[in-house]
């Protein structure tokens, strides 16, 4: 009684201390005004809350149980007050933030709510419920997503890693993230403890309901549920903590790594060999590996120990037994390795297949206005489907494979409880009690996945060391001032170079073509003047103008060049992936007067006023949007408008036409804009620049030719015509009222438009139902579901026979035991013999059931391949068709990018992932509804509660699916930019460096990578946020299934064997709805990619065919052209582009077509091969309407060569014949005519007619020479003949020539008129060119201007109206002079013509006369018999009937 008492005056005063503490505690926290001081008061109250709290709990346990003692009312009182009061206090504290509230960053965004929540919003994740609202009340947007804690941000992260970069690379990730890991660490072995508490409690559970048949209530039972309760709910809390710090841990590696490799390339020496493939992986590949294993680390101590605890409890159940069950179960663990390795080989022949189909795509989207305009959609459908059958057939190797790996996988917990019990019960004779045998299975489960990962992270650990070293190797790369010398007594009035020797290379000794060298250099550039660098082609421009930027090897003399900011114009023009606007700003402060006469200077404002964005069009490289000469006027406009006093302008002219180059040289060159500034400009414009440069420098040979002024340059004898370039006069003044009126126009033009920002479409809500048809109807039909719904139905009933039949074996073998224990028999032996075959009777059930339910996976599997595979072959025919008969307006505004994704992601997801997660969705779907009717059957209470479960699981379920969906949109727009940022910046680099601008890309570089992991960190957040909830919501519906179960063994005497099999399925309902969630939200973002392969085949199409009727096999017969009232416009809302057009073109007639851009010469072109639809008006050829007939026979009556030349990756067979109809004599002759080679016979003068070869000399050697893709083996002027021989190849009536001859080489220039003069006079041909010259020999000539025929009329008639539009242009242009020298020389020649006519026909004595007549074949007969009358030598006579004789009679015998 004494010690009671001393106990009570105890344990009075520790609480009576303890309260006073608080007090103390209290005061202090509101006497204190700093935060950081109150919130540490904050946590020491709840440590002391938490302590009192569990006190009063066991207090009042124990006074309500202890019914002996006689307490007095106010004890229990105080007891029942002191409980209620600790419990408010406990929860209060529990939900008190942690932190101060920081609300906002410096960027004025949200921070992540994670970084104030309460201890109970961490635990459960309540932080993140106001997001996951957000995202089910309306569609989230990348201003509604918080900023990541600063633990987390890029910059923090990249500064503590900065501190250590004296050790090596592993060591200073270590020791950045030693507490972050030491706290990893300490919750995974936490939730492996609680793994293992689950069985314990559940083994006592059913222990006890075996060997106590006692009905009388007592607390133990309920004591081991309420453990199993508390076990599951810990368990759950720290399963979902752990995922929360592997998130965060693997976020800050990345962060860490991807800034320090950035910061890297921005200091990196780069050379003409740099490949951008390389960097890239170390961002994307290599940087995302360390960063994994970062997330892993922790599990390489807690595996084994999981492992080990396992193993201790399988052997304290089953004994040795135990040990034969692990050991099946690393022999199956060990194939499913093996087969996974395979599976491994034949997933990459799958990517190597689809790689080669989705270049195939690529290919076919670059030259899809080819396709069309030959009509050769069908063939190349049938060729990329060729490609789609290969690449299915591995597929269809892969899924073979895969399928066994299931069955594997589904066979080994089948085999190892099969084998462990087996051995347990028939060779070691012991007793399988539910709680041994349903225990054993929770254990195996638990074991399986400890040791199916750590062979993972061995494998993970051997490659983090490769990781690490390729990063290593790239960080210890030369930085660019390592290996520069520079003058170290640098003044501002030198800029050059003193005795240098400069390379792309480490090497001077040069190997390889790329690794050009400058030797003994010796430069000096005047400052404050234009200077001019020229030379030949390759002479080593670009070399000179980077080493001056030190982007290149030094190995000998002094550059003299500033650091401070330059402004460079590469030849090859890069730019930011942001607006136009952007780029010419570059950082720099947007001043509006500067900005305007920058781009007037570059002539931009009408590109501008053609842009639908102006100058807030995206640069993206992705959608062809500018061309090479407006990206090369915008870096030229960034150059201009930046501060710098230094301009390096590599070669930029090139890639413009003549009359925009030289209105470039006035505005910019000649101009105030750069007085005072340095300029060093290379081009091959030297002789309009003379007037301005200072200086020049003429390099060749690897070396500086001459230097000096323009006059000693001169004298050198270096300047000579070809250096200096042509000369045409441009006419300089431009109407000042028409620039007014540009700007004033354009000014309106942004002022009634926003700043646009083009956003990437992303669906949003839910998936119509309309789709989950679409896919199942192009997959087979539904009937063929419905069989695969019943395999999955099917199995789920095997599988739960299989666990109760497991339930009667154990009932029947304590049963068995039990008799066994109780008779004691002389005829012992029999009685074991008949044990025994009942044992085999129950082991071979439970074998069967198995094996039934393998048998039915195997068939669920082969159904699902060939559902899968027949809707893969199915839209991916139906998507390639439907993008083949496409209109062109739909390329011409559809970005490329978009249509590559739907060949290459969604057709993806759909060939492999989709059908796996339908599949896997529909199998927990079905099993969710086994684990309800199974426990609801063995406990009807259960079913009141499964109502409540499964409408908490959708409304939760729902929840986080919406906002998951809204979150991985956000992750996809988000991700991509980053990597794109880092792709760009490795190809812009000497820019980059030039403008000082590192530091501005670095920071630009972390907001991206901020903005991609805040929605990557959200998204991670919001599935713990469900996780957690669904969690405990299946461990308390799993805590009533246990007290539901005890009412009914205190009811009815339940066995312990149906108990155990109620709750083996009870405590696997968490995962399995969790996986039902998860994997719903799965199919239905894989659903969006079927959804937009839908939307691409639903799009509008070309007619295929207008009428029924075809037209003749002979059409066109003539190629008479007759075009009335035609009327042309991109939209039915648009303005014509074209109106009434009418005109009538004899057969055999050379027309010119002409205009200015915008005019309509291209519209009209597609019109006759109805690539645009005529609103009004018709076209017809030898009086056929080109609308009553299919696109396919009038495209392929028809041939039109365009500016770009078109070739396709093959061989040069597969690009002339693309249908295979023409022999190779055919070809040969094409390729000849085509002034591509040059054929000369060889003749053995013993056999003459026999023993021929022909000697072919050009580029092409066999009609099987490799064509790489876009011809990239092959010059632009030779890619452009071998189009025309494709045409030729056909001899078609009607040919369309399209500005053929823009921007190639003079050589080139003169082929191609010649084919056009000699090859096409049986042709009627439409010549559209904006060079006169060429054009200037037509018959008749069309002028067009804003959409309509203004002139018509002969080459000689239009020039000498001095009122025409025609001689207009020419005089702009400056080609008036030489055209009327042209049209004057045809003149003459066609008179004198005529006359030699005349004197022939009038002069019948003449004879041997040598006559220059060009005649038509078809008069060759005439002229042989005119010649015939002529007295020519016999022997002339022979050697022309030889030379005819040879040609059409001997061609098969030559050997090519």
């Amino acid at each position: 009684m004494e010690k009671d008492y001393s106990d009570g005056v105890v344990g009075a005063i520790g609480q009576f201390a303890s309260w006073i503490y608080i007090v103390i505690l209290l005061a202090c926290h509101f006497m204190t005004r700093k935060n950081q001081t109150q919130y540490a008061f904050i946590r020491q109250l709840l440590i002391l809350y938490t302590l009192l709290f569990i006190i009063a709990c066991l207090n009042l346990r124990s006074m309500l149980i202890n019914k002996e003692n006689n307490q007095s009312g106010y004890e229990r009182v105080f007891a029942f007050w002191n409980f209620g009061a600790c419990g408010i206090l406990f929860a209060c504290s529990l939900k008190r933030p942690r932190n101060p509230e920081l609300r906002y960053s410096r960027n004025r965004r949200v921070i992540s709510h994670d970084t104030v929540a309460s201890i109970w919003s961490l635990l459960t994740f309540g932080w993140m419920s106001s997001m996951i609202k957000l995202g089910n009340r309306r569609s989230l947007t990348e201003e509604d997503i918080w900023e990541l804690p600063y633990r987390c941000q890029a910059a923090h992260c990249y500064y503590e890693l900065d501190q250590l970069l004296s050790a090596s690379l592993l060591t200073q990730l270590l020791r950045a993230n030693t507490n972050n890991l030491i706290l990893f660490l300490f919750i995974a072995i936490f939730r492996s403890i609680f793994s293992f508490t689950t069985p314990f409690f559940l083994y006592k559970l059913l222990d006890y309901i075996t060997n106590n048949k006692n009905t009388e209530y007592t607390e133990e039972p309920y004591l081991y549920v309420f453990g199993i309760l508390c076990s599951e709910l810990a368990r759950i809390l720290f399963l979902n903590q752990l995922n929360y710090q592997v998130v965060w841990l693997g976020i800050r590696v990345e962060q860490m790594l991807s800034v320090l490799v950035y910061s890297k390339q921005l200091h990196i020496k780069t050379s003409s060999r740099s490949s951008n493939n390389r960097q890239s992986n170390v961002l994307t590949t290599d940087v995302g590996d360390i960063a994994g294993f970062f997330s892993n680390l922790p599990f390489i101590l807690t595996i084994p120990l999981e492992i080990i605890v396992a193993t201790i409890g399988l052997y304290c159940l089953l004994g040795v037994s135990s040990i034969i069950g692990i050991v099946i179960m690393i022999l199956c663990l060990l194939s499913n390795k093996r087969f996974g390795k395979r599976v491994s080989r034949l997933q990459k022949r799958v990517k190597k297949a689809r790689d080669e189909r989705v270049s195939d795509i690529f290919e076919l989207l670059h030259v899809v206005r080819t396709i069309k305009m030959y009509g050769w959609e069908d063939n190349f459908h049938e060729r990329l489907m060729y490609s789609r059958t290969i690449e299915l057939t591995q597929l269809r190797r892969l899924f073979w494979r895969t399928t066994y790996l299931t069955l594997l996988v589904h066979l080994t917990p089948f085999l190892v409880t099969l084998f462990a019990f087996a051995f347990f019960t028939f060779v070691f004779e012991q007793k399988l009690t539910p709680a041994c045998a349903f225990t054993s299975i929770i254990l195996f489960n638990t074991l399986k996945q400890p040791l199916q990962n750590f062979p993972n992270l061995v494998v993970e650990l051997v490659g983090l060391s490769v990781s690490v070293r390729r990063v290593e190797r790239f960080l210890n790369e030369i930085d660019i001032q390592k290996d520069i010398s520079t003058s170290s007594s640098y003044t501002k009035t030198i800029v050059g170079f003193s005795g240098v020797d400069v390379s792309w290379s480490y090497d001077m000794n040069i190997q390889d073509p790329n690794d050009f060298s400058l030797r003994d250099v010796n430069l000096e550039f005047p400052v404050g003047k234009l200077s001019i660098v020229c030379g030949q082609k390759s002479s080593g421009k670009t070399l000179l103008f980077l080493s001056l930027l030190r982007e290149t090897f030094l190995f000998r003399g002094v550059i003299n060049f500033p650091s401070t900011s330059v402004a460079y114009v590469p030849q090859q023009a890069w730019l930011e992936n942001t607006t136009v606007r952007d780029n010419i700003l570059f950082g720099s402060t947007f001043v509006e007067d500067r900005y305007w006469n920058i781009v007037e200077a570059c002539c931009l404002l009408k590109d501008f006023e053609n842009m639908d964005e102006a100058d807030f069009t995206m640069c993206d490289e992705k959608d062809i949007i500018l061309k090479d000469d407006q990206k090369a006027r915008i870096t030229l406009a960034r150059a201009l408008y930046s501060s710098a006093q230094i301009l390096l302008l590599d070669d930029f002219l090139s890639t413009m036409d003549p009359l925009t180059a030289y209105q470039i040289i006035d505005n910019c060159l000649k101009s105030p804009i750069i007085d005072g500034r340095t300029v060093i400009i290379a081009t091959y414009y030297v002789r309009n620049l003379l007037d301005v440069a200072s200086h020049i420098a003429v390099l060749g040979d690897g070396t500086v030719l001459a230097s000096g002024t323009p006059e000693q340059v001169r004298e050198s004898g270096y300047l000579n015509d070809e250096i200096l370039g042509s000369d045409i006069d441009v006419e300089k003044s431009q109407d000042k009222n028409f620039r007014n009126s540009l700007i004033k126009s354009y000014e309106k033009y942004i002022t009634d438009k926003k700043i646009w920002t083009p956003e990437e479409v992303q669906p949003h809500g839910k998936i119509p139902f309309k789709i989950y048809l679409f896919y199942f109807k192009s997959s087979g039909g539904l009937l063929i579901w419905f069989m695969l719904v019943f395999l999955f139905i099917t199995i789920r009933i095997l599988t739960v026979g299989e666990t109760y039949w497991l339930n009667i074996w154990s009932e029947w073998s304590e049963v068995h035991q039990n008799n066994a224990a109780n008779i004691i028999s002389p005829e012992l032996s029999d009685d074991d013999n008949h044990t025994r075959t009942d044992s085999l009777f129950y082991i071979g059930i439970y074998a069967v059931v198995a094996l039934s339910s393998a048998i039915f996976t195997i068939a669920r599997m082969i159904w699902q391949l060939c559902v899968s595979l027949k809707g893969s072959k199915t839209l991916f025919s139906e998507l390639l068709n439907a993008i083949l008969r496409a209109p062109m307006s739909f390329f011409d505004s559809a970005p490329l990018g978009n249509i590559m994704n739907r060949f290459s992601k969604d057709l993806g997801i759909i060939d492999q992932s989709l059908m796996t997660v339908v599949s896997s969705c529909f199998g927990n779907v079905v099993g969710v509804i086994s684990v309800l009717a199974v426990v609801t059957a063995v406990t009807y209470e259960f079913f009141f509660v499964s109502i409540v479960v499964v409408i908490s699981y959708i409304i939760i379920g729902n929840m986080y699916i919406n906002a998951s969906r809204e979150l991985k949109r956000l992750q996809s727009i988000t991700r991509s930019p980053v990597v794109s940022w880092f792709s760009d910046t490795v190809v812009g680099i000497a820019t980059i460096r030039a403008f000082n601008a590192e530091h501005r890309f670095i920071k630009a570089f972390t907001n991206r990578l901020n903005t991609s992991n805040r929605t990557t960190y959200l998204l991670h957040m919001s599935n713990r946020w469900m996780s957690v909830r669904l969690g405990c919501i299946g461990a308390i519906a799993s805590y009533f299934a246990g007290i539901f179960i005890l009412w009914n063994y205190r009811r009815s005497n339940m066995s312990g064997g149906l108990a155990g099999f109620c709750l083996s399925y009870a405590l696997g309902f968490v995962q399995i709805v969790f996986m039902l969630v998860k994997d719903y939200s799965t199919m239905e973002n894989n659903l969006n990619s079927v959804e937009r392969v839908k939307e691409y085949i639903d799009m509008p199409q070309e007619p295929i065919s207008a009428a029924n009727a075809r037209p003749p096999a002979a059409w066109p017969t003539d190629g008479k052209i007759e075009v009335s009232q035609l009327t042309v416009s991109h939209a039915l809302k648009d303005e014509p582009i074209l109106r009434n057009i009418s005109f009538y073109v004899q057969d055999k007639e050379k027309i010119g077509i002409v205009g200015r851009s915008g005019a309509g010469k291209s519209t009209l072109a597609n019109s006759f091969l109805k690539l645009v639809e005529a609103t009004d008006g018709r076209i017809v050829i030898d009086g056929i309407d080109i609308a009553d007939i299919s696109l396919g026979d009038l495209r392929s009556r028809m041939s039109i060569i365009s500016q770009e030349p078109i070739l396709f990756e093959g061989t040069i067979r597969s690009n002339l014949d693309i249908q295979l109809e023409y022999d190779d004599n055919e070809l040969w002759e094409s390729l000849r005519r085509a002034r591509l080679i040059h054929i000369e016979v060889e003749e053995n003068l013993s056999n003459r007619l026999s023993n021929r070869q022909a000697l072919i000399i050009g580029p092409i050697t066999s009609l099987n020479d490799p064509v790489n893709e876009g011809g990239s083996n092959f010059s632009r002027g030779q890619r452009q003949l071998i189009c025309f021989a494709r045409a030729l190849l056909r001899q078609p009536k009607i040919i369309i020539l399209d500005e053929v001859t823009a921007n190639f080489d003079t050589e080139t220039e003169n082929k191609i008129q010649e084919i056009i003069h000699d090859e096409f006079q049986h042709s009627t041909v439409l010549n559209i060119s904006n060079q006169f010259k060429d054009i200037i020999n037509s018959d008749r000539i069309l002028v067009l201007d804003k959409g309509e025929i203004v002139e018509f009329d002969t080459p000689h008639n239009l020039l000498m109206n001095h009122e025409s539009l025609f001689r207009q242009m020419c005089e702009q242009d400056g080609e008036l002079e030489s055209l009327m020298k042209i049209m004057k020389l045809n003149y003459s020649e066609d008179e004198d013509e005529e006359d030699h006519f005349e004197e022939h026909y009038d002069d019948d004595d003449v004879h041997g006369m040598e006559m220059e007549i060009e005649v038509d074949e078809e008069d060759d007969d005439e002229q042989t018999e005119r010649e015939s009358e002529h007295e020519v030598d016999e022997e002339q006579e022979n050697n022309q009937q030889s030379e005819m004789f040879d040609e059409q009679h001997h061609k098969d015998d030559w050997e090519v």
